[in-house]
């Protein structure tokens, strides 16, 4: 099914495995929301994808890129304050 076509958890069926393709914004509501209701789901990704938290520090996130610097050392800056607020990734089952 399209993420246009989902309503509620109970239009997932009731086979309990749930396959998302994509890692946009529609993708990670819909597997939060099937893993939140089966107790797990997957992801399939064409590349490897940035899942970046709303908050870093207590920061929005949004904020953090207006600094005016080069984009690879914005970058790198990034990369650091995700591993430093958050860990690896494999810590949250991704």
């Amino acid at each position: 099914m399209h993420s246009k076509d989902d309503k509620r958890p109970a239009d997932f069926g009731t086979g309990g495995r749930v396959l998302v393709v994509g890692g946009g914004n529609s993708a990670s509501d819909l597997a939060v929301e099937a893993a939140a209701t089966f107790g797990s789901a997957d992801m399939s990704m064409r590349s490897g994808y940035w899942f970046i938290p709303k908050r870093i520090f207590g920061i929005p996130a949004s904020e953090l890129d207006r600094v005016w610097l080069p984009m690879p050392v914005q970058g790198l800056g990034f990369k650091a304050l995700l591993r430093l607020s958050y860990g690896r990734y494999e810590r949250y089952g991704l």
